[in-house]
């Protein structure tokens, strides 16, 4: 193997390696190392001392970046653990707030809907009765306090300028999370009284 032979030949693997992933020439470092140890020992077999050096320099090439790929997955599998376990505090601290200490529990979230309902409940006749049965559960305390438990425990989990430990910001999270939930019961509810002949004011009905 000549020399030009031998320089086209390593210039060429090492650009295989630095081809993209979904690439059908891409070689993997340990593939490409594996070769460069084969043209090591074609070198050593036709005594073509540049191929030699080469073909060395080439895999401790590829055994840094084997190593540097190695570390850099430690690295984020660590980083993923550290992520978990960060996002598991912080659902075990929503769960304490929300259903151990039952911070919320007895607000009534959606008593001033329930009372408007029931107000109306005469209008729910024929086949509008089963609406009036989605209604009621629509407006259940403990279905909308589960939905607000997700929503402040994604609040808390994937924005970083939140802080758990904060019961002011847990509040103020809760508040603004609730709020969007009335702002939907409202539309919601306006729209199917509506289907029954009443026309109501739900601001009215917030005093």
């Amino acid at each position: 193997m000549s020399v030009l032979d031998s320089d086209v030949l390593i210039q060429a693997l090492k650009g295989m390696v630095e081809l993209e992933y979904d690439d059908p020439n891409h070689f993997e470092p340990f593939q490409a190392k594996y070769v460069a140890q084969y043209l090591k020992f074609l070198g050593l077999k036709t005594q073509n001392p540049d191929l030699i050096g080469q073909a060395m320099l080439l895999e401790k090439e590829l055994v840094d970046i084997e190593e540097q790929e190695e570390e850099d997955y430690i690295s984020y599998l660590e980083e993923q653990a550290e992520e978990h376990d960060e996002q598991m505090r912080i659902r075990q601290k929503v769960i304490n707030i929300f259903y151990e200490q039952g911070r919320y529990s007895s607000m009534n979230v959606m008593e001033k809907y329930r009372s408007l309902i029931s107000l109306h409940e005469q209008n729910f006749v024929g086949e509008n009765q089963s609406s009036l049965v989605r209604l009621i559960k629509y407006t259940d305390d403990k279905k909308v306090l589960d939905k607000l438990y997700v929503a402040v425990r994604d609040r808390f989990t994937y924005d970083s300028t939140l802080n758990i430990e904060d019961i002011e910001q847990v509040d103020a999270v809760f508040r603004e999370e609730l709020e969007i939930i009335h702002s939907r019961a409202d539309k919601h509810i306006t729209k199917e009284l509506a289907k029954v002949g009443v026309e109501v004011d739900l601001l009215l009905a917030h005093e």
